[in-house]
This record gives structure tokens, sequence and C-alpha cells, in this order.
């Protein structure tokens, strides 16, 4: 159910956007509507041209709504810096100055040296005056809306058809939440491939290159603290890999033989640690991904 609306904000800033321009009778009252009934996910990082095209909207003009509603006071625009290997948000900004063309992603760590234009998104969430929204408090998420749905930016488009729900139900091993001074073991059977640790709460990444032969049951030992991953029984340090149409520079990575593997993390910070485990197949490479249409940063 939608958070609590402040009426009086509300109506006022409508009435303002009301009467910046010469609106069509309908966009404002669709605009409150949508206000109204659309939940959290829907009013967080808005895409003008998708919601304009939902409803007979030119592109122009539904940038026009937006950019329009923000000077009012009635959303929050932000630039989003993408990667181009994945569909992590690289951070966003108020400002564009702030922004870089050459980055790293914390989540594939793959480098970015890109024309800022094809990685700039432009979005739009309520303002926290009219209606709180919980993606503006990601420790309340769960881990997997924390990875998938914060983290992740909208609109990316993956190759030969593959929806979000393919890709996760092709790489995820788990998702799991570790609680501080808490440790807990997990038990996987490795193919040949890389198998990946994440904790985006502390900008983490474990990559191990599961190949070759060896004993058929292997452990690898995690410990979190200080913000950082410290592994008691593998040698790992970094690595950098052309993987299909990307450079990447893994800070951690290390190798293990393919079988029978004991995952053991402990906890030692006094915060929630967020983890994703990844295995991705050997077959997969590194592609550059397509957007679906958004507010230009020129156009703002």
């Amino acid at each position: 159910m939608p958070d609590q609306i402040d009426e009086s904000v509300l109506e006022q800033r409508l009435s303002e956007l009301e009467n910046t321009l010469h609106w069509n009778p309908l966009v404002i009252s669709k605009l409150e509507t949508f206000i109204r009934t659309a939940d959290d996910y829907d009013l967080f990082r808005i895409n003008p041209i998708q919601y304009g095209s939902t409803r007979g909207m030119s592109n122009e003009e539904a940038i026009d709504l937006f950019i329009y509603a923000a000077k009012v006071g009635l959303f929050e625009m932000d630039w989003q810096l993408l990667c181009a290997f994945c569909p992590q948000v690289v951070g966003s900004f108020r400002e564009l100055d702030k922004v870089h063309s050459h980055y790293q992603c914390q989540f594939c760590n793959g480098i970015n040296d890109v024309a800022l234009d094809d990685y700039i998104q432009v979005t739009f969430t309520l303002s926290a005056h009219i209606r709180d929204n919980v993606f503006r408090h990601p420790e309340a998420l769960s881990v997997e809306d924390y990875y998938l749905r914060y983290h992740f930016a909208k609109g990316f488009k993956l190759p030969h058809g593959m929806t979000r729900d393919d890709m996760v139900a092709m790489l995820s091993r788990l998702f799991v939440d570790i609680e501080p001074h808490q440790k807990r073991t997990f038990e996987f059977e490795l193919p040949v491939g890389r198998f990946e640790v994440l904790d985006l709460a502390h900008s983490l990444l474990l990559v191990l290159f599961v190949e070759g032969q060896g004993p058929e049951s292997q452990s690898t030992q995690i410990q979190l603290n200080d913000g950082r991953f410290h592994v008691l029984n593998r040698t790992t340090g970094p690595r950098d890999m052309v993987i299909g149409a990307g450079r990447f520079a893994f800070r951690q990575a290390g190798d293990m033989p393919p079988g029978k593997h004991s995952l053991e993390i402990e906890n030692g910070m006094d915060e929630r640690g967020r983890f994703w485990i990844v295995q991705y197949p050997p077959a997969l490479r590194r592609f550059i991904l397509n957007m679906s249409p958004f507010s230009p940063a020129r156009n703002c």
C-alpha cells in the first residue's frame, strides 16, 4: 500500500506545474493519478519516455512534463551513470560536472572508457516531501531488491531476447543477508566457469576462476572485516583480463578446481553484509548492453 501523501504539498505543486505551460487537460490529472496509485519502484528513477509512451504523449512533451515537475518540486532529477557491461548504476549525480568518462564498475569490475552521452540516464523520483519511498532506504529492501531493483538500472536489454528473470535464473546461486558477527556456511557443486561473491554494501567482489582438476571437495573461508574480504585459505590478488567486449580489473581473484565447494562467510563487521553469489558459465562472454531510450542529458 502506498505511503501517506502530504495532500497540501501535492496540491500546491500540481497547481504550480499546471501554470507553467498550456498542458493538455488530461496531462496533469494522469500525473496526479500516477503519483497516488503507483508503487514505490514505479515512482523511483522514472523514465519520462517510457511514462509518456503508455499515456499517448510525445517524447518531447513527456520530457518537458518531468523537467517542469522537477522545477516546482514534484520530482527530483538525477543523472545515472551506467556500466557498459552490466546493468549496474555506477553513480547517481545531481550535477554533471561530477561525472567522468573513465570509471570502474563496483559490480563487475569492468573498466568503462565511454562517451558519456551513451551511458547517462536522466531519471526522476517523486519528492520525499510528497510521499516517502522505500527505495530511498535501500537498507530496508530485501537483498534481491537491493541488487536487482536498487543497484540495477531500469530499461537494460539483454541479448537473444533474454529477460532479467532469465538472467537471474541462469547466473544466481544465492541471495543472502549475513548479520553482524554471524557466520554462515553454504554448499555448492561448482562446474567450470567463474564463481563470484558480491557484497555491494561494502563495494566488494571476490572472483574465483573454476577450472582444471584437484581434490573432489574444496572450501573457501571469507572474513568480512574492516570493510574488506579476507580470504583465509586461498591465495587471491588483483587480475586484469579481457573478457568478450570488456576489460576487467578484478581487485580480488583466485583459482580453484570444479567440484564440491563449501563457502564459509563470517561477518566481523558491526553492520549487515548483503551478498549475491553468482556463477558464470564458461561460454558466457561479456557484451555491451543496450538500453531502452531515456531522457538524454543534453535535453535536461
